[in-house]
């Protein structure tokens, strides 16, 4: 049951008198009580983050690009980075998406695609090339770069054992 106006102003002005001693409490009960708090919140935010996902992924809890399910990878993208109007804190974030009615705009990808989204613009997934000839461009590009590793280790060593 919400308070009325009244008992809202009560407490409002209860705090203001006695705001230092309150203060000391709250802390002393946390200094108390940390890890049993902390575990709380880390529940919190893990309920947060599962709701927010399943309805951005259709209750799949993967990434749209590459098919990632492990939740500790998983992390929700702005698809639009320019119309940024949420908080930055995680569990201030996922409440505001909850509060908002999960608002259009966001997908869940995982960390990886998420970072390559960011600095290339698109994700090395959706970059697949229709070309025959790539798994043996890939071997032949892996066989050189072998070659000049091993070359370059081999003169290293060489040169370590001559000094």
């Amino acid at each position: 049951m919400p308070l009325t106006k009244a008992q809202l102003e009560a407490c409002r002005r209860h705090y203001a008198k006695h705001r230092d001693l309150m203060q000391q409490k709250a802390k002393e009960y946390y200094l108390k009580h940390k890890d049993k708090i902390k575990l709380l919140h880390a529940q919190r935010l893990l309920e947060r983050k599962i709701e927010v996902f399943k309805h951005y992924s259709k209750n799949q809890m993967k990434c749209v690009c590459c098919g990632e399910t492990e939740i500790k990878f998983l992390t929700l993208d702005n698809i639009n980075d320019k119309e940024r109007k949420h908080p930055k804190r995680t569990i201030t974030f996922y409440n505001w998406i909850i509060r908002n009615k999960y608002p259009e705009g966001f997908q869940v990808l995982c960390f990886n695609c998420n970072i390559a989204k960011n600095l290339y613009g698109k994700c090395p997934h959706q970059n697949v090339l229709p070309d025959a000839n790539l798994p043996s461009k890939k071997a032949d590009m892996l066989s050189r770069m072998g070659e000049r590793t091993c070359t370059s280790i081999v003169s290293s060593m060489t040169f370590m054992n001559q000094v």
